[in-house]
């Protein structure tokens, strides 16, 4: 189309612009002309074949408002498509119109509202003041990590004596929450580490010195991370009744024993010692990295203002959706028996991932702009090591690895 538009936009929050659109009157009477032509085929006036009665009488058969009609379905999409590349603009939804004015003479004035690609405001390098901190790996890190592997290798005895720390303790537990009259978690002849970090604080103060037979209560804060999620972090109180002691024999770590824990890859206590701790300095190396990174993500997100556009959010929960059900496909589960399963309909499970999905989509979109504006690309050897490090997840990878080594 090429016509003279007149143009003006104006944004809207959430990432929305509105066009204001004028169109010459001899675009329209054009398109007025075309729109009888090709409905004057289509009508019958007697006394004429169709398409040669004369105007007039085609356009009083017609009536004025189907002629508009027509012309509104044949130009207007064509108008608006213009008008967003006269601005170019990228819409991610399809524009809502309004034809404010539109007449044979007059020509006429749209209006469209349309949702586009948020523009990004990158951060200006070296304006963020981001500490990098280097986890410092210490002697005691080192000799968590042999315990845990000299453990292993550890001789268990009963013993009739009073609890010392160290031991394996056999008890029957019982928890209640404040407030609760009955139990609400029992368990028989759990087996209890009594050494820090492997037990409640609470049980590490109390257990020590009791003997087989007795039982302690004590007040307790279930961690985060407890085994049920239904109790975690609630208050209540924990039962332990005693009913075996095992002592816990660990060896002292020599040149044997680190052959026997490290499967011979180690011949001595400091190869192996020396191997642990290069070992958690790279993990720590990656782990600082990390959180340095996301500090860096953070502070960019929060100087862009990136807002993620709703039809972006709604196309990728859709797309998220699908994904899950072609992943449950392949575990011969039905979408709809998963989503009973959760208690859910697809449309609360898409409420309940919107704010995550939200949060991703920010990320893209500056990652994008930033690659954008560096001019980075990844290379085909970097798309399909991701890729293949999909293929367990997603068995359709393996199709897409093999189109991009074919193209």
């Amino acid at each position: 189309m090429t016509s003279e538009l007149l143009v003006t936009s104006e944004p809207l929050p959430d990432s929305q612009v509105v066009l204001a659109i004028d169109v010459p009157r001899e675009t329209v009477d054009a398109a007025f002309e075309r729109a009888v032509d090709r409905l004057g085929r289509r009508v019958k006036i007697q006394g004429f074949r169709p398409g040669h009665a004369p105007r007039a009488l085609i356009e009083a058969k017609l009536g004025r408002t189907a002629i508009r009609d027509e012309v509104v379905d044949t130009i207007v999409p064509g108008l608006i498509a213009e008008a967003i590349h006269d601005q170019s603009l990228e819409p991610i939804s399809r524009p809502q119109v309004e034809v404010v004015e539109l007449g044979q003479g007059s020509g006429a004035k749209l209006r469209a509202k349309v949702f586009v690609m948020p523009e990004v405001k990158l951060p200006v390098a070296g304006t963020f003041n981001i500490e990098y901190r280097r986890t410092e790996i210490s002697d005691e890190m080192v000799e968590q990590q042999l315990l845990a592997l000299r453990k292993k290798d550890a001789e268990v005895e009963a013993v009739e004596r009073e609890v010392r720390i160290g031991d394996r303790v056999i008890a029957n537990i019982e928890i209640r929450l404040e407030g609760a009259q009955d139990s609400v978690e029992e368990r028989e002849a759990a087996e209890l580490d009594v050494s820090d970090g492997e037990l409640l604080p609470e049980l590490l103060v109390a257990l020590p010195g009791r003997f087989i037979g007795e039982s302690v209560e004590v007040d307790i804060e279930l961690p985060s991370t407890y085994s049920n999620q239904e109790l975690a972090g609630k208050k209540g109180k924990l039962k332990a009744l005693i009913s075996g002691i095992k002592e816990v024999r660990i060896p002292e770590l020599d040149d044997v024993q680190a052959v026997s824990i490290s499967g011979g890859r180690y011949a001595t206590a400091g190869e192996l010692r020396q191997s642990l701790r290069e070992d958690l300095e790279t993990r720590a190396k990656k782990m600082d990295e990390a959180t340095f990174e996301q500090a860096a993500l953070s502070s960019a997100l929060e100087s862009s203002g990136i807002v993620a556009p709703p039809p972006l959010i709604e196309r990728e929960l859709d797309r998220d959706l699908a994904d899950l059900e072609h992943r449950l496909s392949h575990q011969g589960i039905r979408l709809e028996v998963y989503l009973a399963y959760l208690n859910q309909t697809a449309e609360q499970w898409k409420e309940a991932t919107r704010g995550e999905v939200e949060s991703r989509l920010k990320i893209d979109l500056l990652l994008e702009a930033i690659a954008r504006a560096e001019s980075i690309e990844p290379s085909i050897e970097e798309a399909l090591a991701e890729l293949a490090g999909q293929e367990s997840q997603d068995p359709s990878s393996i199709a897409q690895i093999q189109e991009i080594r074919n193209s």
